[in-house]
């Protein structure tokens, strides 16, 4: 196996898996009543519980890769690599959103949804990630933990 798919990719894919899985979770497993309750502690907790494991996905990736003896940049790409997830599902999302409202409404072709989605289900992750990584990225020399 190349040093490659071993520090970057096995881990950023280990971490984009447990992602994805969670996402499946949440909306299979979390009825449709607590997302549309209007109280807004509930909706809260299944954000915090949501972030929180998208920080452990973060630190898994860039452990997972410090393991393998990978640099400070190849563990902090495998600790973010789920963003790739979010960037294929909701980018499209988007493009298509505003060109759908731009045909239905060319006089007023703002946008409306987006920044909530951006910063909901892009830039959070995102962060939450990205500090996932921090405690993996200090060491500069890419030791290898037996």
């Amino acid at each position: 196996m190349s040093h490659n798919m071993k520090t970057l990719c096995v881990p950023g894919l280990t971490a984009l898996c447990c992602a994805a899985a969670l996402m499946l979770g949440v909306t299979a497993l979390v009825p449709s009543e607590l997302w549309l309750d209007p109280r807004a502690s509930v909706r809260l907790a299944i954000a915090g519980l949501w972030i929180s494991s998208y920080l452990a996905f973060g630190a898994l990736g860039a452990w997972l890769s410090q393991r393998a003896g990978g640099s400070t940049r190849t563990r902090f790409v495998a600790g973010i690599f789920p963003m790739a997830l979010h960037l294929a599902m909701y980018v499209p999302l988007i493009v298509l959103g505003l060109m759908a409202q731009r045909a239905l409404e060319p006089s007023r072709a703002g946008v409306n949804f987006q920044p909530r989605i951006v910063l909901i289900f892009l830039v959070l992750p995102a962060v939450a990630l990205a500090l996932g990584t921090l405690p993996f990225l200090r060491h500069g020399d890419s030791r290898r933990l037996s």
